[in-house]
């Protein structure tokens, strides 16, 4: 776990300090400088690409690190073809689920017609944003399996969020009217897609030779059944990240999307050390899954899982003591208020897929795969049939309950079909210790420390109090290994490697 925690520890770094940016982005440069209608249009477009740009890229986050491993030799321990493997992926996918796209047209823009129809003149801008998100995935799964994951995060996470401040503010300013807005904010994905290919060319790694001539038949018939079955399984994990904003937009209008995109955000903070953890420790899986080291993938599955849910659940808890002050500081707090519930939902089921993420990623790394199919096929069929019918009652809490329901049904049903299958599971005692101490620091939030007036002071006030407690139970009590351990290098100065 050493190389996957430090790795980890400074993508998390560079990862809030995006999320700081992105912060800032969300809640106060685009609720100032864009009108609700034009922000909802941006994240509707960038949902609908983000699904896209999954398709088109046809699983190879997955595929690519399942079969990393096979393509290392004595003689050549990472290329023999695996990044032209890599890119062909969504050269393929981008004209296949490109055209697919457009014959889709007449359903999709019918769609958003009446309650969104700004969407559809920008219709065929998603097709470009989606080519630039799937060649990003490519090069930033290249980049994983070589364990180098700092720098395509802080490509990712502050370099394009810092572009797209600029391109809102040139835009509110009247340097772009709101077609050439759109289509710099699509150049700023471009521009990340290239960053990516610069860096992997710079480590020395980019090269487009390939002779898969060594690879076995059965291996090459199992990596095209295996992308078959992602393609297919890519769609449900995809349409279930993004089901609220997209659905809203449709049934409710592009203001809706807005609040809610703001408010899941905000919830989405929950799971970044989840992002960098599972990054890094997904090749260790695929290695330890190929080679049936039941005991390893075991021990991954439980600190993977632990550390997890320890982060994410540290952080909810001062999101949500903190959500009042927040929305007070927000431009048109009076608009963007109305999300308040939908943090608290979307966050509690952030902390259940903490749990039970790694299992997917285990299940998708060995022979029984293909069940995953099933699972996400629940995913879509549940988060479409719970916005259908809780949007028209409870709004945005409905489309925020349709997908905590939707998760926790769905992680329950993750880890018992792991335990069944695979015979591990992730809980522990340390388990039980951060449930009580999240239990602990939000009793005295709301029933021992006092209110101050002043928002800001009440907040840093009690954020203060709260985390020094919570680092005081964390390290004394032990409650993970890992993370004392990363406490006591923090005290010593102990120098971390390099990236």
């Amino acid at each position: 776990m050493g190389i996957i925690i430090r790795q980890s520890l400074k993508a998390t770094i560079v990862n809030y300090v995006g999320a700081f940016i992105g912060f800032i982005t969300m809640m106060f440069v685009s609720t100032k400088f864009l009108t609700p209608e034009e922000l909802g249009l941006t994240r509707v477009m960038i949902e609908a690409a983000t699904i896209l740009g999954g398709l088109m890229a046809l699983g190879i986050n997955s595929s690519g690190l399942r079969f990393f491993p096979f393509f290392k030799t004595d003689k050549n321990s990472h290329n023999n073809g695996f990044l032209f493997y890599l890119l062909l992926f969504p050269v393929t996918g981008a004209i296949a689920f490109g055209l697919l796209y457009v014959f889709f047209k007449t359903g999709i823009t019918n769609y958003f017609a009446t309650e969104s129809p700004l969407f559809n003149q920008f219709f065929y801008y998603i097709i470009p944003l989606a080519i630039f998100m799937a060649f990003t995935i490519a090069f930033e799964t290249y980049a994983v399996n070589l364990m180098r994951i700092v720098i395509p995060r802080f490509i990712r996470e502050v370099l394009l969020r810092l572009m797209s401040v600029a391109v809102i503010l040139l835009y509110f300013f009247g340097f772009f009217t709101l077609p050439q807005f759109i289509l710099a904010l699509i150049s700023t994905y471009g521009v990340m897609m290239i960053l990516n290919g610069i860096y992997i060319a710079a480590m020395g790694r980019f090269s487009l030779k390939h002779d898969f001539s060594y690879i076995e038949k059965p291996l090459k018939k199992e990596v095209a059944n295996y992308t078959g079955f992602v393609v297919l399984a890519s769609l449900g994990g995809a349409f279930s990240l993004v089901a609220g904003t997209f659905m809203l937009g449709g049934m409710k209008g592009l203001e809706y999307s807005a609040i809610y995109s703001i408010a899941m955000y905000m919830a989405v903070i929950v799971e970044i050390p989840n992002r960098q953890l599972q990054a890094i420790s997904s090749p260790v899986a695929a290695q330890a899954i190929k080679e049936n080291d039941h005991k390893k993938s075991q021990e991954l599955f439980r600190k993977v899982s632990l550390n997890q849910l320890l982060v994410s659940s540290l952080i909810f808890v001062f999101l949500w003591i903190n959500i009042d002050t927040i929305f007070h500081y927000i431009p048109n707090s009076e608009v963007f208020s109305r999300g308040k519930y939908v943090v608290l939902f979307l966050g509690i089921a952030r902390i259940f897929f903490m749990i039970a993420n790694f299992a997917n990623t285990l299940v998708t790394y060995s022979k029984y795969y293909y069940y995953i199919l099933f699972f996400m096929v629940f995913l879509v069929v549940s988060t479409i049939g719970l916005n259908l019918t809780l949007i028209p009652i409870y709004t945005l809490s409905g489309a925020a309950l349709a997908t905590t329901i939707t998760y926790i049904v769905y992680c329950f049903l993750m880890l018992i079909f792991v335990k069944w299958k695979l015979n591990m599971h992730p809980f522990s005692t340390n388990m039980l210790k951060i449930a009580v101490v999240i239990a602990g620091l939000l009793l005295l939030n709301y029933f021992i420390l006092p209110t101050l007036e002043n928002p800001l002071v009440d907040s840093l006030y009690r954020s203060s109090i709260l985390a020094l407690i919570a680092g005081c139970s964390v390290y004394f009590w032990n409650v993970s290994d890992d993370m004392t351990s990363l406490i006591k290098s923090f005290f010593r100065r102990d120098k971390i490697s390099s990236l």
